[in-house]
């Protein structure tokens, strides 16, 4: 029994290392209003230390906050092993206009990986946001 679960527990470390690294963002809209808040999630399949670009023309309103999934699947003696990590940031923008948020970027066995880019556009304010006054802080 114990050969089996130190077999078990050696083919998992070896999937897990043997797979690629994929991090990706999104973002919850393309097009927001400058008093409208919204989402950036950043998704990797492995956990490692996360750091979040520079978010000059906006402003952080919450994150980031983390939340995981993972599976594993047996089937005919052939294991797979599914995990995600996402890294929510809740952000609004500090002024109209056409941005781009640069990747964020994670370290994972000695190597750097970084995100995509997003570009967000940004639309005159609607007025039914509220917005606090250190806004552009």
């Amino acid at each position: 029994m114990k050969y089996i679960i130190t077999l078990f527990f050696v083919s998992f470390a070896t999937c897990l290392q043997a797979q690629s690294i994929e991090f990706s963002a999104k973002a919850s809209k393309q097009v927001v209003a400058a008093d409208e808040a919204f989402k950036i999630q950043y998704t990797v399949n492995v956990e490692a230390p996360f750091t979040a670009p520079d978010l000059k023309d906006f402003k952080l309103l919450s994150g980031p906050s983390t939340s995981s999934y993972s599976q594993i699947n047996i089937v005919g003696g052939q294991m797979k092993q599914t995990y995600t990590l996402t890294y929510t940031l809740v952000i609004r923008p500090k002024k109209e206009g056409e941005f781009t948020i640069p990747p964020a970027s994670i370290s994972y066995n000695g190597r750097n990986y970084k995100s995509n880019t997003l570009k967000i556009t940004v639309t005159a304010p609607t007025g039914n946001n509220p917005v606090d006054n250190n806004a552009n802080n």
